[in-house]
């Protein structure tokens, strides 16, 4: 299990297989839209940076998902 799915698992207290589904919809969302960038180089520090501010918290949980808007008017007008 990544780092990320751990994290993101533990902070939202979900089961290893609905965090890893609702994790692999998202980042092949963000593939598709040409937003990932696949690093193949080890990013140990940046994980364990990251990690260290994650906590177990009480945010209600809604999976992720990505919102494409067409121009920054209706961005802004959306309040997002």
């Amino acid at each position: 299990m990544s780092q990320l799915l751990r994290d993101f698992s533990y902070h939202y207290r979900l089961d290893g297989q609905q965090a890893q589904a609702d994790l692999d919809r998202f980042l092949l969302q963000l593939k598709n839209a040409d937003l990932l960038i696949e690093n193949s180089g080890d990013n140990a520090t940046i994980a364990e940076s990251v990690s260290s501010d994650i906590h177990e918290g009480s945010d209600p949980y809604e999976p992720p998902d990505l919102v494409r808007f067409g121009d920054l008017e209706t961005l802004i007008l959306s309040g997002e």
